[in-house]
């Protein structure tokens, strides 16, 4: 019996190489990478005695539908 034999060898690392690829395909496909960013970010941003990073405020383009009525002096409505 030889010690590397191929037909034991050739069909585990086949194996091997296909959970790889395939855990890939399936972290990409349930987003697990991304959630493990955004999960990583929360984590530096609630640490006792950091600084939380600067975050970008969105720009004003215009008038939005969720606009606050009181800056627009709207009259309240029935229940307000």
């Amino acid at each position: 019996m030889p010690a590397f034999d191929l037909n034991i060898i050739f069909p585990i690392l086949l194996g091997l190489l296909a959970l790889f690829i395939l855990r890939e395909v399936l972290a990409w496909y349930w987003k697990m990478n991304k959630v493990i960013q955004l999960l990583e970010k929360i984590e530096e941003n609630t640490r006792p005695g950091s600084k939380p990073k600067e975050v970008q405020k969105p720009k004003k383009t215009g008038p939005s539908l969720f606009a606050n009525y009181q800056d627009q002096n709207v009259k309240k409505g029935f229940f307000g």
